[in-house]
């Protein structure tokens, strides 16, 4: 046994931005919180292997469908092939804070005959295998296998609401769990190497998705000049909130492009929408540290920076929609992300009755969107 456990259990948040989405790629702060009811489990089971069998590590990721057979993707990896990928690379900076070409290199070679779709989903689990496993005794095989068991607890997947980070999150926590490692139950641990399997699904994140799914709370980023977090002092749990799916397909990436070429059109017009998300984003810092953060307030900083954001063209005819319908109940609405679709955010009065809840959330389904409700800046990380 080696003292480590039979099943070890953890799982991770997905997270939202509240306020200054794409105002913080050009260097202003952004609210992000935890989305603490809607999560991502890790599980990862030990396999006692009979001698003379060589052990085998498994996973099975419910939620993804492989593009090969279009069922649940499941793959199962001989312990010396992963052993391999680590061999002579035992150094921590072969794998965070980024993983090496040689590291990724060899992990390829794992994932050789797969479609592009299916070792994209594979490369960062396997990635947090084998870099927090490396000096663990499983990659050689005296342990036995595992088996990994990756689903989600309500947190739709690609929804621009920090599933990739949530996944990376508690994965990590749970390979650390088993690394042998003096440090596996340190969060800041545990997020260097969820950021470095971040690193391999998105290239050059902000490290803002993972940090909040394994601390938690409310945290203000900011990208520039250089990345830094500060863990604002913020009860958001004393508010209502409900999380909308607008289900329209958005590009991350063409909706910041978009925001790109309005700024090179008109800098200075740009520049003072910026300005003012930024006084909002301050303003709700300043309140929330001083406990004076009133639902009225919020409700009104979220309806201008709304305004803004659609102003720079990153609305979506969905999004109005479900702001109107929202408004009907004293709601305030706005994006959360990129735009362009995907996800809302919206503050709801406290007082709003279940019965009158019930009837906000039939008029949205109705639409064709998905409601999901959530406390918002609870806990990050949470071991079973």
């Amino acid at each position: 046994m080696g003292g480590d456990r039979e099943v070890v259990r953890v799982s991770a948040p997905g997270k939202l931005l509240l306020l200054g989405e794409h105002a913080v790629v050009y260097g202003c702060p952004v609210v992000a919180a935890a989305l603490s009811d809607l999560r991502i489990k890790a599980e990862i089971t030990r396999i006692h292997v009979p001698a003379g069998i060589e052990p085998s590590i498994e996973f099975s990721c419910k939620d993804i469908k492989s593009t090969r057979d279009k069922q649940p993707l499941r793959r199962t990896y001989a312990t010396s092939a992963l052993q391999k990928v680590v061999a002579g690379l035992e150094d921590e900076v072969q794998y965070v804070p980024t993983p090496s070409q040689e590291v990724m290199t060899r992990i390829d070679g794992v994932l050789e005959g797969e479609t592009p779709e299916d070792a994209k989903a594979m490369r960062a689990p396997l990635f947090l295998c084998c870099a927090l496993l490396r000096s663990s005794g499983y990659l050689s095989g005296s342990k036995g296998g595992l088996h990994v068991e990756v689903e989600t607890c309500g947190l739709p997947i690609g929804a621009g609401l920090g599933s990739s980070a949530a996944m990376s999150v508690a994965l990590s926590g749970a390979f650390a769990e088993l690394s042998g490692s003096s440090r596996k139950h340190e969060l800041d641990f545990i997020n260097e190497y969820a950021f470095g399997a971040e690193v391999i699904l998105h290239g050059s994140p902000s490290g803002a998705d993972n940090t909040v799914s394994c601390f938690g709370g409310t945290l203000l980023f900011q990208k520039h000049p250089e990345p830094s977090f500060d863990r604002i002092q913020c009860p958001l749990n004393k508010f209502r909130f409900l999380l909308v799916n607008t289900r329209v397909p958005r590009s991350t990436k063409v909706q910041v492009a978009n925001v790109r070429k309005r700024y090179e059109a008109d800098c200075e017009k740009v520049q003072k929408q910026f300005d003012t998300i930024q006084q909002l984003v301050e303003k709700f810092v300043a309140l929330s540290e001083r406990k004076v953060l009133s639902e009225e307030v919020l409700g009104q900083e979220i309806e201008h920076n709304q305004q803004i954001l659609s102003d720079l063209g990153v609305g979506h005819p969905q999004i109005d929609e479900v702001a109107r319908i929202c408004k009907q109940f004293n709601g305030s609405t706005k994006l959360t992300g990129a735009g362009g679709g995907g996800c809302t955010i919206s503050l709801l009065p406290r007082g709003l009755s279940n019965e009158d809840l019930a009837k906000l959330i039939t008029r949205l389904e109705a639409k064709g969107f998905e409601c999901y409700a959530s406390s918002i800046g609870g806990p990050g990380l949470i071991r079973a």
